[in-house]
C-alpha cells in the first residue's frame, strides 16, 4: 500500500474514537482535531507525511507549514487536509481529514473536535473552508478515489412495486428485509463516510427500473 492509503486506512480506523482517547495518544488534554490528524498518521507509520515530523496541536502551525510551502490550495482531494476558518480573520480555527470530493461542491472528511465526543466521518460543503493542504506522501501511487468507490451503487424501490433492491455496481440484488437495507447502509456508510443513496426508480407506466435491471443482466 502507499503511505496515501496507509493514512486514508487509519484515519477511517480512528472513526468512532474518544477525544478522551486521542488525547491520551497525543499525551495532551485539549482542542483534538489536529491531534486526530497526527494520531491518524502516527498510526499509519508516516509521522513525516505531516508537518514534515513535526508535532503539533495548534492548527495555524499546520497550515503556516504548508502555505510557506506552496501545498495549500482550494480543491478539496483525497488524503488532502481541510482548514476552516470559521471568523473569517485568515487564520485557521479547526482542521479535518479529507476522504475524497463528490463532484458537487461537497466533499467527505474525517473529523474530531466537530461537535462529538468522538471522531466520525461527515459530507462537508465549502461553507467556513480556507483552504486545503497537500501533504507529500511521496513518489507512491496517488489516490483520488477507491476502486470500490467509483463503482455505481444504490439502493432503490424499483417501478413502485413492494420491494428494494441493491446494486452493488455490477448486480442487482432484491432484498427481503429492512434489516438488509439498514445492514448495506451501515457498511457503506463505515467505507465511505456516507449514506448509501436510495430512491425510487421508475413507475408502472415508464418502468425504467426494469430496463436498468434487463440491461445490467446481460
Amino acid at each position: 500500500m502507499s503511505k496515501q492509503n496507509d493514512v486514508r486506512a487509519a484515519m477511517h480506523a480512528l472513526i468512532g474514537t474518544s477525544g478522551e482517547d486521542i488525547q491520551n495518544a497525543y499525551g495532551m488534554q485539549g482542542d483534538w482535531c489536529m491531534m486526530t490528524i497526527w494520531v491518524g498518521f502516527q498510526n499509519a507509520g508516516a509521522p513525516d507525511c505531516l508537518c514534515g515530523g513535526e508535532k503539533t496541536a495548534w492548527v495555524p502551525t499546520c497550515w503556516e507549514y504548508y502555505q510557506s510551502r506552496g501545498m495549500t490550495g482550494t480543491e478539496p482531494q483525497a488524503g488532502a487536509l481541510t482548514f476552516f476558518d470559521y471568523n473569517g480573520n485568515g487564520t485557521p480555527d479547526h482542521i479535518e481529514y479529507c476522504d475524497g470530493s463528490n463532484g458537487d461542491g461537497t466533499f467527505n472528511d474525517i473529523s474530531g473536535n466537530s461537535g462529538q465526543d468522538y471522531v466520525f466521518a461527515e459530507c462537508v460543503g465549502m461553507s467556513g473552508v480556507l483552504g486545503f493542504a497537500y501533504p507529500d506522501y511521496g513518489t507512491e501511487e496517488t489516490i483520488t478515489n477507491t476502486q470500490e468507490e467509483q463503482k455505481m451503487q444504490f439502493i432503490f424501490r424499483p417501478n413502485k412495486e413492494n420491494y428494494l433492491a441493491y446494486y452493488d455496481g455490477t448486480k442487482v440484488h432484491p432484498l427481503h428485509h429492512p434489516d438488509e437495507v439498514t445492514a448495506i447502509n451501515m457498511c457503506y456508510r463505515q467505507c465511505f463516510g456516507r449514506d448509501i443513496p436510495i430512491f425510487e426508480f421508475g413507475v408502472p407506466e415508464a418502468p425504467w427500473a426494469s430496463r436498468f435491471m434487463e440491461a445490467v443482466s446481460r
